[in-house]
């Protein structure tokens, strides 16, 4: 059986992880919405570079276009900004707990709109991942929840960002049914349809720097932001594109899911975090339900 697009959608995991503590750090010189915006304008130019250097066909259908389109602004736009209000509101925690629905909202929408039935067994495998990271996720015991209780929005935001999420894996699945489509080219025009919303909204969203004082103060933080642009948004999205042309949805958006749980090293190493039982349980859950994915 071929598994390539469950093992792209794996590799997908590992760079957002690995590039999710680059940025982290970064977000917290010179802001969230800098380091969003400048990942995704080096991202942009990186696969612009790519489609002109291997003269990858832009002449797409225009339903193609569309498709990504709307891919970019429901998941680049829509969805990570919900996400970054939440992580405001309710913490990263349940923020990302909330995002962890993602690949249930995915499966149930690409079978509404693409017809894509997952078997019992892909099904038990996606409970098994979601619960998993869900577990790891949640394994701290005091929550990040505000004191005066749960924010009711920022759990409805956390619940928008998985929403935004599954629908632009699904238009950029739609976007493949009709003629041949490259995934680096799909890959630029959704980043580069997500930059040029986001630009103007940095104001709304707030907690960025001006373009010219990153330069001129940070500028190790703009050369860093450059470089992590290459594994996240520019290798990570292209490989997700890759992922769901080659599988379904629903099963490329669970493994792709599992950043908590490829983290956990990742944290044990870097902030010398100690991993409770829950993180080890939800690890072990997380991996049976990946296993079952790619053996289904």
């Amino acid at each position: 059986m071929n598994f390539i697009g469950e093992i792209a959608a794996l590799v997908t995991a590992v760079c957002w992880a690995f590039t999710s503590i680059i940025f982290t750090e970064q977000s917290r010189k010179v802001g969230a919405v800098t380091v969003n915006l400048g990942r995704l304008f080096f991202a942009g130019m990186y696969l612009l570079i790519t489609v002109l250097v291997f003269n990858l066909d832009l002449n797409l259908q225009s339903a193609q276009y569309f498709y990504l389109i709307a891919s970019g602004f429901f998941g680049l736009v829509f969805g990570d900004s919900f996400l970054y209000i939440a992580y405001k509101r309710i913490g990263p925690r349940l923020g990302m707990l909330m995002l962890s629905l993602a690949p249930v909202i995915t499966s149930l929408i690409s079978f509404a709109f693409l017809g894509e039935i997952i078997s019992p067994i892909g099904m038990l495998g996606i409970f098994l991942t979601v619960s998993g990271v869900a577990f790891v996720v949640l394994q701290k015991k005091k929550s990040e929840l505000n004191k005066k209780g749960v924010d009711k929005i920022g759990i409805l935001f956390g619940l928008f960002a998985a929403i935004g999420q599954g629908i632009g894996l699904v238009f950029t699945k739609a976007a493949f049914a009709g003629s041949e489509l490259n995934s680096f080219v799909a890959g630029f025009i959704r980043v580069f349809v997500g930059f040029l919303f986001l630009w103007p909204m940095r104001h709304i969203l707030r907690d960025y720097l001006p373009v010219k004082e990153v330069i001129a103060k940070h500028k190790k933080s703009f050369l860093i932001i450059s470089i992590g642009a290459i594994i996240g948004p520019f290798l990570g999205i292209t490989l997700s594109i890759f992922a769901i042309s080659q599988t379904k949805v629903g099963i490329a958006s669970a493994i792709m899911a599992t950043v908590p749980i490829i983290l956990l090293p990742m944290v044990k190493v870097y902030y010398k975090e100690n991993l409770g039982w829950k993180a080890i349980i939800g690890a072990f859950v997380a991996v049976i339900g990946v296993s079952i994915l790619f053996l289904r």
